[in-house]
């Protein structure tokens, strides 16, 4: 059984500045701004750890389907902001 205490607690609290809703729907700033964060050495050090994690990590066969479930919530998570990085390089 595997424990779930690890999500009941704030393990990162990170404190976001309030973002206007028209911002966010505005698709060109969203791209260029995930371009901006992940073209840095730091950013792409991140995406080349979320890559080799996500993607090259594979389950037990006997392991609990909800475990299947998250590990491909993180795959189309990464996926997403991997596309959102090629649409900012586009742009």
């Amino acid at each position: 059984m595997i424990s779930l205490s690890f999500f009941k607690r704030p393990f990162l609290e990170i404190k976001l500045r309030s973002v206007p809703e028209k911002t966010l729907l505005d698709q060109k700033r969203v791209a260029l701004a995930f371009t901006r964060c992940f073209s840095s050495d730091e950013g792409e050090i991140v995406l080349a750890y979320l890559r080799k994690t996500v993607f090259e990590t594979a389950l037990h066969s006997d392991a609990h389907e909800n475990a299947y479930k998250f590990q491909e919530g993180q795959r189309q998570l990464l996926v997403s902001m991997l596309r959102w990085v090629e649409r900012g390089k586009s742009s």
